[in-house]
């Protein structure tokens, strides 16, 4: 039905350009037409040297304004003044579809940008990837604004890979968490300095994934880049399209998502101690630990670390040395220095060694266990891995997603220095299970009905359940095929091995 009312919303919509392929390599000036090319040019860019060609170009003014603005079961009442202020500060919404002329992955389809533009000159780009599909045709992916790197050829294509990227991730993240059958992969990248500070470009955003809107099958959320403010003016927009929010986190009675990470960490480090006593994984409590990125997810792992009384535990992160990183936000920065004086409090009330640790010098801290938890992606090399070994790591648990410069890192860490290191979309995947439980209540309440919200009570024992599952098929895959653990796991949750 998703896919139905997604054409419904295209074909009503004024200014479509279909292009057949004849018009495939004409230039992306001619393609777009002369006022996209002139509100967003700069984002657009030498989008020719990238791969992609532009295959569709819709004018979404004209569906904005006409959204359903009445609220319906726990929905705002206030829905219509939002929209109205809303629609008053937009200059020009357009939604570009697009194909990858050099990709080979048929797993991969309906590459898609939303590029927004407010009277007052502010931008952003909204990239969408979708990976795999499942008999419910239901996507899930949080949403992550990212700052852009300067002199890009296109920001858009930039953007846009990254969505890719991390869809695929998700997709992987489905089927480690048991909802294979379920989810697809997606992941919403927000793109561009101004949204953050823009009320009328977040609500927009959220409104991209009502009811009504372009993407009504997908489920997003919170991630890197967003603030409290920022989602629950999503989760306004999402409303706009008949009252009903499809924005996971963003309402009071929602779990606690990222503190879920706690117990996936946990799980997947218990259970390779448990079946993996070649390798001689210490007892949390004599264990050293290392924590790169005291975010959402680095700061929820440390807390359950002192909880587990480790011995040692150093931890760093870049708001920290705002001196050197001067780039950094200010709101950022303090947040991670709240974190800090918390986790000082802690370690004082445990008895427990805290250090903090210039960021480049973490790789090199005594440890047994390294946690990489920042939102810079691939950040494990080959020398870091060496460095890792140097201080004894023998397990990396990671909180982010792709830690490793390459999959192929994994299969060395392991054979050449006995590192192991599990799947992070297992290591990491608590917080998604609960956002998927959460999307799923959001798409079927009668599911729900009676049920109340859920709980840890209802959550913890699945995730330990299902990660105990998963690492014993996982070593096992290990041991009878002689590839790493992250090997075995790249092909297990890449393929849906695992239900």
């Amino acid at each position: 039905m998703a896919y139905l009312a997604q054409e419904r919303y295209v074909s009503g919509i004024s200014n479509e350009r279909n292009l057949n392929n004849n018009q495939s390599k004409i230039s992306p000036e001619a393609i777009i037409g002369d006022i996209v090319w002139q509100k967003f040019g700069s984002e657009i860019g030498h989008i020719e040297r990238t791969g992609y060609e532009i295959t569709n170009v819709i004018d979404l003014s004209t569906w904005f304004r006409q959204l359903d603005t009445r609220a319906r079961a726990n929905g705002y009442f206030g829905l219509r003044d939002v929209h109205e202020r809303v629609a008053d500060d937009i200059d020009s919404i357009f939604h570009i579809k697009l194909e990858d002329t050099n990709s080979s992955d048929p797993l991969l389809h309906d590459r898609q940008v939303v590029l927004i533009r407010t009277k007052d000159g502010k931008k952003t780009i909204v990239a969408i990837a979708m990976y795999d599909k499942t008999d419910e045709s239901l996507y899930f992916g949080a949403t992550g604004n990212y700052n852009l790197p300067p002199n890009l050829d296109s920001p858009l294509a930039h953007t846009l890979r990254h969505s890719e990227k991390l869809a695929q991730t998700m997709r992987k993240k489905s089927h480690a968490i048991g909802m294979g059958h379920r989810l697809g992969g997606t992941k919403v990248i927000v793109g561009g300095n101004d949204w953050i500070n823009s009320h009328t470009l977040q609500v927009v955003t959220g409104a991209l994934f009502s009811k009504q809107g372009p993407f009504p099958n997908v489920i997003t959320g919170a991630d890197v880049g967003q603030t409290e403010e920022s989602l629950k003016n999503m989760e306004i927009g999402s409303r706009l399209g008949n009252g009903i929010g499809q924005i996971v986190g963003a309402e009071k009675s929602t779990l606690d998502i990222p503190s879920y990470i706690r117990h996936s960490i946990l799980a997947t480090y218990l259970n390779l101690k448990e079946r993996l006593p070649e390798y001689h994984l210490p007892d949390l409590r004599d264990a050293y630990i290392s924590i790169q990125g005291l975010g959402k997810m680095g700061s929820q792992i440390a807390e359950m670390y002192i909880e587990e009384e480790v011995r040692k535990l150093t931890v760093t992160d870049i708001a920290l040395f705002s001196d050197v990183f001067p780039s950094v936000p200010n709101s950022h920065q303090e947040n991670i220095r709240n974190t800090l004086e918390k986790l000082n409090r802690l370690s004082r009330d445990n008895n427990i060694e805290l250090e903090v640790a210039y960021p480049s010098e973490i790789w090199d801290k005594k440890a047994d266990i390294f946690s990489p938890c920042s939102s810079e992606e691939h950040i494990i090399s080959r020398q870091k891995i060496q460095r890792l070994a140097k201080s004894g790591v023998k397990v990396v648990l990671a909180g982010a997603n792709c830690p490793l410069e390459c999959s192929e890192l994994g299969s060395y860490a392991q054979q050449k220095f006995g590192i192991l290191i599990p799947p992070e979309v297992l290591s990491n995947g608590g917080p998604a299970t609960a956002a998927a439980f959460e999307a799923l209540r959001l798409i079927y309440p009668e599911e729900f009905e009676g049920n109340g919200d859920f709980s840890k009570n209802d959550l913890v024992p699945h995730i330990r359940k299902n990660i105990s599952a998963k690492v014993q098929h996982l070593i096992a895959l290990m041991q009878t095929q002689s590839v790493s653990l992250y090997e075995a796991g790249d092909f297990v949750f890449h393929q849906g091995q695992v239900h």
